[in-house]
């Protein structure tokens, strides 16, 4: 046989199983890849299901933080209410007493 032709004919059959032997491998380099990307998907599943947690406890304590504030100051926007309910509530019924004796209206 031509050492040209015998060459080529090497070279084909080289090929012919660099081929086959890659077909061999390409189900373990699938499984292979699946597992990875699952392990990723995973991973990042996690770390995204530990922030909603870490910004979710932020909001609480933030939110829990506005709630206190506005109790304290509806306490003393209560406080300050009552206050002036005592001190002038007196004087408050007189003027009414007052107006209704004046204007002669009878509610």
């Amino acid at each position: 046989m031509d050492p040209v032709l015998q060459r080529l004919n090497e070279i084909e059959v080289a090929a012919r199983k660099i081929v086959e032997s890659a077909e061999e491998k390409k189900p373990a380099l699938s499984a292979a890849m699946q597992e990875k990307t699952e392990a990723y998907d995973k991973e990042i599943d996690s770390q995204t299901e530990a922030r909603i947690a870490k910004n979710r406890k932020a909001m609480d304590d933030n939110n829990a933080q506005l709630l206190t504030k506005l109790r304290q100051d509806m306490a003393a926007a209560k406080k300050q209410v009552q206050q002036n309910y005592d001190q002038h509530h007196e004087d408050w019924a007189g003027e009414i007493v007052d107006h209704i004796l004046n204007s002669g209206d009878i509610l």
